[in-house]
């Protein structure tokens, strides 16, 4: 599992890469072009990636499913399988259900202002770029352990009344 969220890690820092350059010059200088090169360039990195990250989701459901299948002796591993991916099913799902509005939302008559497609568009490759870290990281027993001894090892009351005493001490 450990190989699959770094494997996940990779994937979520790989997409703004691609995302965030020409968005930044849009944005920025009002450049409103990309050459055809860079655009063919920016498609493809961005489904080779979105491929891995759904190929990637599939394998992270399929290997806690095994997991809790394998190693459980009662009656429902089902259910306790399905609790513990429907984190996947949410990602995933919510992901394909932006990627398919954005897609619609240029395909189809409506009176959707240009902002909001141009949101949308850059909301399906940044969302799970975005939650994947919070999701997994938090559900992952000895991330969260670690998140929790650094955030409660790292007082910053306690660091300031100790410089202070010391302050006191040498003053």
């Amino acid at each position: 599992m450990c190989i699959l969220i770094a494997g996940m890690a990779f994937v979520d820092l790989s997409v703004p890469v691609f995302v965030i350059p020409n968005m930044l010059l849009n944005l920025l200088f009002d450049w409103r072009g990309i050459s055809l090169i860079g655009c063919l360039v920016q498609m493809h990195f961005l489904h080779f990636v979105g491929t891995f990250q759904s190929t990637l989701l599939v394998w992270m459901a399929l290997d806690r499913y095994f997991a809790i299948s394998l190693c459980s002796n009662r009656a429902s591993p089902g259910i306790k399988a399905l609790h513990t991916c429907i984190t996947h099913i949410v990602v995933i799902t919510v992901s394909l259900t932006i990627a398919l509005i954005a897609f619609l939302s240029y395909r189809i008559r409506n009176g959707l202002p240009a902002a909001i497609r141009v949101f949308i568009s850059i909301m399906y490759p940044l969302f799970p770029s975005c939650f994947n870290p919070i999701i997994y990281g938090i559900r992952t027993t000895e991330i969260r352990q670690h998140i929790v001894k650094t955030l409660t090892s790292c007082n910053p009351t306690k660091t300031l009344d100790k410089e202070i005493l010391k302050g006191e001490e040498d003053g």
